[in-house]
Parts: C-alpha cells; structure tokens; sequence
C-alpha cells in the first residue's frame, strides 16, 4: 500500500512538473522573439506540441472508461449467474465405507492441452485445473503425504489436504494415508482394465510404474463417474460445471455427489498471455493448493481406502 501511494505522488509530481515546464516554455515563446510573427509562430507551436500529451491522455482515459462500462455490462450479468448457481454447489454424502481396496471409474477426463483453456466451450471447465488422462488415474493410487506448517510437528497441520504422490514410504516421520490398490477403468471399447502401480527397478533404485491389464474378473463394486454441464446460456457467460457421482453397483445405490461450479472472471480476456480458464474461480473453493486433485479428495472421503503397509 505505501507503495502505491509513493507512486501516485511521483506521478502527480511528474505532472505538475510537466505544466510547469510547458508555463515555462509558453512564456518564452511569447517573450523571446522580437517579431510578432515569430513569436506567433512560437506560441502555437509551443502550445500545439505541449499539447499532444494531454490530449492523448484524456482521449486514451475516455476509451478505458468505455472499455470498462462495457466490460461491466457483461461482467454483472456473468457474476450473478455463477453466484446463483454456487447456490446449488457443493457435496451430498449419503453413505461411506470403510476399507475399500478399489474403485471403478467409468469414465476419465480426457489429457486436456492449453488449447482448451482459450476454449469458452470447452467441456471440462468445470474443474479446469484437473488433472486429466493417466494422471487422473493415478491420482485415486497416490499415497497421501501429510503436510506440516513452517516448523511444525507431524499432524501439525492446517485444514488442508497432504501431497498427492506415487512414493509408498514415509519420509523423515511425515505419516502416509494409502491410496487404493487398483483403478479399473470402463474404456470406449467397452472393455475394463486394471491399473495398479507396480515396483520396477531403474537405474536410480525402485519406482512404482503404472501398470495396465485386461480385467478377467469382476470390476471393483464402487464406481466413480462424472458428468460435465455444458449448457450454452451458462457458457457465454463463461460458467460452467460438473458433478461427480459415487455409486454401489450392487445395489444401484448413489452413495454420494459432488457439484462445482467455475467462472472465468476475465470472460476469456488474454491480456498480458492470460490463459483464460486457468484463472477461473471455483465454488466451492478447492482444496488449499491442490486443483488438480478434487474428485480424488472428494472421493476418498467415501470411499475410506484399505490402509495396508
């Protein structure tokens, strides 16, 4: 903040400054020359020249403050939309399990590229920052790191969630929550596969690799799917949403939904490289510096994993 008003001072200095000098030199274009002519000639250009900047400035001060009257006209709009539907956002938890080794995931996010977030249609905007392809496969088989505050003690930590992580070992006493064994996936050629991590050696010792497998066997019996809201009134706003749904195949039962909410405030504005939907805000708010994240942290609160060793 005082650096702020430290530079409105020098700018108002550097304005005044400015008058003064072109007082100054108006003065000496009416003083100066002994020819009336030549001092005419003098004034106006004096006064032409000094001129241009204040012109320039107001005419450049009008435009912003059509460009920002404008940008508000649909900014207003796009804003209570989203705040109404934040309304309906947020988690509904009918039932949990404990010690469930796996879980069937129906469908994936697609591995998006940075195309997609220019994109005001784009389908997954509703989690822009999730992760997307194998990597959000692999987040339901992350260990869970625990994480500490400056200088704190393990389990001293804030209301936020661990680190995501593929390493099983617990490091200089953090505690470790397990992820779940294996993720079956349904993929388009309606065939299931199972993903696991598995320990291979490399060159730099053991390294827990991502293996998948043609499922012979039934597919874990609790399924996690998610469907995108793409509607197009909400989209020219640049509101969009997903829901991410928990079911018990055996039973049919939903065991639990989450709905989010994103806005991209910017309303798709690439000023100065923006990248419009990596800056949307989302309702609810995400777990403290982990979007990519969400469905992972979302789920495994219903889905307790088998905590093995």
């Amino acid at each position: 903040m005082r650096d702020y008003w430290l530079t409105q001072d020098l700018l108002k200095a550097a304005g005044w400054g400015y008058l003064t000098l072109w007082a100054l030199a108006l003065g000496l274009a009416a003083w100066r020359p002994k020819r009336k002519w030549v001092k005419a000639i003098m004034v106006i250009g004096v006064l032409w020249l000094g001129g241009i900047l204040p012109y320039e400035g107001v005419k450049q001060f009008r435009q912003q403050q059509k460009d920002e009257a404008e940008f508000r006209k649909r900014y207003d709009p796009a804003k209570a939309l989203f705040d109404e539907r934040c309304k309906s956002a947020g988690e509904k938890i009918y039932k949990t399990v404990d010690g469930v080794e796996g879980v069937l995931l129906v469908n994936v996010r697609p591995k998006y590229s940075n195309s997609d977030r220019y994109d005001q249609n784009w389908a997954d905007a509703g989690l822009p920052r999730e992760s997307g392809g194998d990597l959000y496969i692999r987040r339901f088989l992350d260990w869970e790191h625990e994480v500490r505050t400056l200088g704190g003690k393990p389990g001293q930590h804030l209301d936020w969630r661990g680190v995501l992580n593929p390493i099983s070992k617990a490091v200089d006493g953090y505690a470790i929550f397990s992820g779940y064994s294996f993720a079956d996936v349904k993929e388009p050629d309606g065939r299931i596969y199972r993903y696991q991590y598995k320990v291979e050696n490399t060159p730099i010792g053991e390294e827990n690799k991502l293996s998948r497998d043609l499922l012979s066997g039934k597919p874990a019996r609790y399924s996690i799917s998610y469907k995108n809201m793409t509607d197009p009134a909400d989209r020219v706003h640049w509101v969009a949403g997903t829901t991410v749904t928990v079911t018990d195949t055996q039973t049919n039962e939903v065991m639990a939904e989450k709905t989010w909410y994103s806005f991209e405030a910017g309303l798709g504005s690439r000023a100065g490289s923006r990248t419009p939907w990596n800056f949307a805000i989302t309702c609810p708010p995400p777990v403290h510096g982990l979007d990519d994240s969400q469905t992972r942290y979302f789920v495994d609160q219903i889905l307790k994993p088998k905590q093995g060793e």
